[in-house]
């Protein structure tokens, strides 16, 4: 019976395990079998894997066997291999040094400013170009190259290739683990890049790394390379404190080692401690005043200071020396800090230039294009981004960001949710998630997605206001501002948050609370729309002085505000100032041409000036711009029916409900215009709309009482004043037709009663005192009845109408040439009262008589 070929082998290399001997064994075995192209990893320490390829070569002197060894610079395998099988021809390649090009890569990501965490969880930042050419290339090397590939790494590097190159990694055909010294390996690999330290798969690994360490510095305690590259580990494992401890034994032994000053640097920079970050780097240019890497780190601890002229000069020396693509993009970085976008582009495309599949670098191209509002270019940078990198999360976030700016919510909220596929516990992405929810109305979703972001962040006040915002969009105002609350008790000098504490305030009707609210908004930052908003609920507390001076003091800060001008012009309508809100709806208009509401509203005064004509093609205006606004269609029919084109007035009404079924003062309107044509059925159809859809409206029930009356319909009549003296017992309108009303059914001492509570509640009616007065001569009351009349003309001062009147008093006394005197000097003085005085039955007896017919003729 044959051995074991593992023992065979285990006598060829005599300081080999009985485990190593048996995985060398198995490694051969399939090595055998292997028909065609195969692939093959082997996780060992590179005396080990020399040992293998030895093995290989004895156990088969017929094939071919090449060894390709990478370095820092390698990039690319295909090639390598492929020009060596074409000129000579080989049966196998072993490859070593994989780990070499991983460190240049890490390396220069330090440099960059990433952080150990990033560095090292493989799967979110960026692909080492040696991986992503095995990854693009691997059908190329089985059609091309019938050879067997073995890779020869430590176990960092099968991390890698896991979670950084799975589709080539997955290819393999085997598989081989020997079990790896890792001191040795540490302190073999310690040699190659003593300033930037070494790539690690995992904390073990650094942890047995420092083991090794610790006992080189019980015997040589004066190594102060030791001492830095124990600092680098003690980073690595985020222990900074005791990093900073080992940088400085090693400067205390080595003043000028500035490998240690520079790396002091970057731990002072991860506990933020930027000012002796940045003495830390300078003292190492001291030492070395041409080092690229050092240059650039101090600029970075100066951009965190925020000294930023000093930053960017500090990565312009760094160009100078060499160009590097992490001095391209910091200089980027600052530049767009300091706002100088086109600059900070050209930045990032230098960076490009020499790295063009950085991701990081057509992130902030992106960000660049963005703030010069190069929308589409900065898409096509997002894009570029996540077409290298998919799960490259901020990219995703930003190309949301972009096309939220362009209003393509839906686009954007497909970008944010990818986003948080990849990071699910992102705060900003569940942030803006609910922000374009907002924006497409789906209120409840958005309120959700800004939940979540607050569960997951309890202190994130852009959350809660935003959620206090979407809050107040569907009305639930304790709840918004409990929402806005929770935000300043977070960040408790935010302006925009106690002017959207006050806006619900005063959706809630607690409007010295809102005034408050709006003043604090003040107090930290004069922002015009606090002004505004101040403007508004002094407004509504009819405090219309100090309104009107806050809608001027945001228009100070905004002075082409159409909002403002228009809110200033209401305040002035309210003061009776009309003129003065005249010039501040046109105004407006001036600056907004397609302004509606300031159309709407100047139209409001001019028909309070009673300018008919004028606020009409205002409110035509409006109209042009909003066609359906059936408020400007209402007022339209108001100022035709004041210009006496009732019809128009009629077909603007019906315009206005045709729109709102249910506006009750269109209905009302349309009932005053049928009214004035005397179409009492229409109109009273009109009016029981109206208190169909608003059945306590007094005015309503006045109206529809009044063309009940004129259809001598005066029992129901009387139900209609007496309802809406029920409603507003002040009413003092209702009271004086209730009175009417009663006198036509002949009941002039319940009239009598009507007119005196008319009169309670509003003595300067002077109709009221008219009426009485006719109630009072009915009943035999002359005296009295001519004393109300008296009455009467004291408030009115219309000598004309007090004529009238008497002539119909004297009329229906019987004194025919009393009343005939008295309608002649009326109409000597207005002779419009002809065609009331042939209407009037008052005048009934005098109808017939030659001087009658001669005073109306």
């Amino acid at each position: 019976m044959a051995k074991p070929f593992g023992e065979d082998w285990q006598r060829k290399f005599e300081n080999w395990t009985s485990e190593t001997a048996e995985v060398v064994g198995d490694m051969l075995r399939a090595l055998r079998r292997k028909k065609g192209f195969g692939l093959f990893f082997v996780q060992c320490n590179p005396a080990q894997g020399q040992q293998v390829m030895a093995a290989i070569r004895e156990h088969f002197p017929q094939k071919r066997l090449l060894q390709i060894e990478l370095n820092q610079q390698s990039q690319t395998l295909y090639r390598e291999l492929l020009e060596p099988y074409q000129e000579e021809g080989f049966d196998v390649a072993c490859v070593v040094g994989v780990e070499q090009t991983l460190s240049a890569y890490e390396g220069a990501k330090r440099l960059a400013g990433w952080s150990s965490q990033e560095i090292y969880n493989y799967s979110w930042k960026g692909v080492p170009p040696l991986l992503s050419h095995l990854n693009r290339q691997r059908e190329t090397f089985e059609a091309n190259l019938p050879i067997v590939l073995i890779f020869f790494v430590p176990s960092f590097v099968i991390n890698y290739f896991i979670q950084r190159a799975p589709d080539f990694f997955d290819w393999r055909s085997g598989f081989f683990k020997f079990v790896e010294d890792s001191g040795k390996n540490y302190q073999e690999n310690l040699t190659l890049t003593p300033g930037q330290g070494l790539v690690f798969g995992s904390d073990k690994n650094s942890s047995q790394a420092l083991d090794c360490l610790e006992l080189d510095l019980i015997v040589n305690p004066n190594n102060y390379k030791a001492w830095n590259n124990k600092g680098i580990l003690l980073n690595e494992l985020e222990r900074y404190e005791e990093a900073l401890t080992s940088y400085k034994q090693a400067v205390e032994i080595q003043p000028d080692y500035h490998y240690a000053w520079r790396n002091r640097g970057n731990v002072l920079r991860n506990l933020e401690r930027y000012e002796e970050a940045l003495a830390s780097y300078e003292r190492a240019l001291e030492i070395e005043p041409n080092d690229v890497h050092d240059w650039n780190w101090r600029g970075v601890a100066l951009e965190n200071l925020e000294r930023y002229e000093e930053a960017l000069a500090s990565y312009e020396h760094a160009l100078e020396i060499q160009p590097v693509y992490y001095a391209w993009r910091n200089r980027g970085d600052v530049l767009r800090k300091l706002e100088r976008n086109e600059e900070a582009l050209e930045s990032y495309e230098r960076a490009l230039e020499i790295e063009p599949e950085d991701v990081h670098d057509w992130n902030w191209r992106g960000i660049a294009l963005e703030n010069l509002e190069r929308y589409e270019e900065a898409l096509t940078s997002y894009k570029r981004a996540v077409e290298i990198q998919p799960d490259y999360h901020y990219a995703w976030r930003n190309r949301g960001n972009v096309l939220r700016h362009l209003e393509r919510y839906e686009e954007a909220l497909t970008s944010y949710e990818r986003s948080l596929e990849i990071e699910p516990n992102d705060v900003h992405d569940w942030n803006w998630r609910g922000f374009v929810l907002e924006n497409l109305e789906r209120y409840e979703e958005a309120l959700t997605s800004y939940e979540r972001a607050v569960e997951i962040q309890p202190d994130y006040h852009y959350a809660w206001r935003n959620r206090g915002n979407v809050l107040r969009n569907l009305e639930r105002y304790e709840e918004a501002l409990a929402s806005y609350e929770r935000a300043l008790e977070i960040k408790p000098n935010d302006v925009h948050d106690w002017n959207w504490r006050g806006f619900v305030l005063e959706n809630l009707e607690r409007y010295e609370e809102a005034l408050a609210s709006y003043e604090h908004a003040l107090e930290i930052q004069a922002v015009y729309y606090a002004w505004r908003n101040r403007g508004d609920v002094l407004r509504k507390l009819e405090r219309n002085e100090e309104a009107l001076e806050s809608y001027e003091r945001a228009l100070e800060i905004e002075p082409e505000d159409v909002h403002d001008w228009n809110w200033r012009g209401i305040a002035l309508e309210n003061l009776e100032r009309y003129e003065e809100a005249l010039t501040s709806y046109e105004r407006a208009v001036e600056i907004q041409p397609d302004y509606h509401y300031a159309w709407r509203n100047r139209g409001d005064v001019l028909r309070k000036l009673e300018r008919y004509e004028e606020a009409l093609t205002s409110y035509e205006r409006a109209l042009e711009i909003k066609p359906e606004d059936v408020h400007d269609w209402n007022w339209r029919g108001f100022v035709l029916s004041n210009l006496q084109r009732y019809e128009e007035a009629l077909t603007s009404y019906e315009r206005a409900v045709e729109i709102q079924p249910d506006y009750h003062y269109a209905w009302r309107n349309r009932g005053n215009v049928l009214r004035n044509l005397e179409r009492y059925e229409e109109a009273l159809t009109s009016y029981e709309r109206a208190l169909e859809i608003e059945p306590e409206d007094v005015h309503d029930w006045n109206w529809r009482g009044f063309v009940l009356s004129n259809l001598q319909r005066y029992e129901e009549a009387l139900t209609s004043y007496e309802r809406a003296v029920e409603i507003q017992p002040d009413y003092h309108y209702a009271w004086r037709n209730r009175g009417n009303v009663l006198c036509n059914l002949e009941r002039y001492e319940e009239a009598l009663t009507s007119y005196e509570r008319a009169l309670e509640i509003e003595p300067n009616y002077h109709y009221a005192w008219i009426d009485k007065g006719y109630s009072l001569l009915r009943i035999g009351q002359h005296q009295e009845a001519f004393e109300n009349l008296q009455k009467a003309l004291d408030i009115s001062r219309d000598e004309a109408e007090f004529l009238y009147y008497k002539a119909c008093f004297s009329a229906i006394l019987g004194k025919s040439d009393r009343a005939l005197e008295f309608l002649e000097q009326l109409i000597q003085l207005e002779p419009a009262y002809k065609e009331d005085a042939k209407k009037d039955s008052d005048f009934d007896d005098l109808r017939d008589h030659p001087k009658f017919k001669a005073i109306v003729e």
